[in-house]
């Protein structure tokens, strides 16, 4: 019994990345952008991304909302964040075509009545 296991266990082993380099190899991998998502890679890549966002957040925010800190932070959402999410009335023309696809900041994009980012508590954003 244990010898029919230690050989399922070398053979998978064996089998399991040889499989993996030939599929690897003949380009069946989607690595174009039209290409659709591997199989959960929105769940496999979420579940990641969402324990650093939360494990990075500040637990309090740490820039008081005065006019001088809005207007410091339009200047740079307009240098850095626009290109990607775009300005109220006008869509990012990049945006939508990455993956995941960042979301129109300026309009209902949680499809709930919420506009921006106004949804998330302070730090995260």
């Amino acid at each position: 019994m244990t010898g029919r296991m230690l050989l399922g266990v070398l053979l998978g082993m064996v089998l399991v990345p040889i499989i993996l380099l030939t599929w690897l190899r003949f380009g069946n991998v989607p690595v174009a952008v039209t290409d659709p998502p591997l199989f959960q890679e929105k769940l496999l890549t979420g579940i990641p991304l969402h324990a650093r966002i939360h494990r990075e957040m500040k637990k309090s925010p740490v820039i008081t909302p005065d006019e001088a800190a809005l207007v410091s932070g339009a200047h740079i959402y307009s240098e850095k964040c626009a290109v990607c999410h775009g300005y109220h009335g006008k869509p990012s023309q990049t945006g939508g075509f990455m993956y995941p696809a960042a979301p129109p900041l300026w309009e209902d994009h949680h499809h709930n009545g919420t506009i921006g980012v106004s949804d998330d508590p302070p730090g995260e954003t």
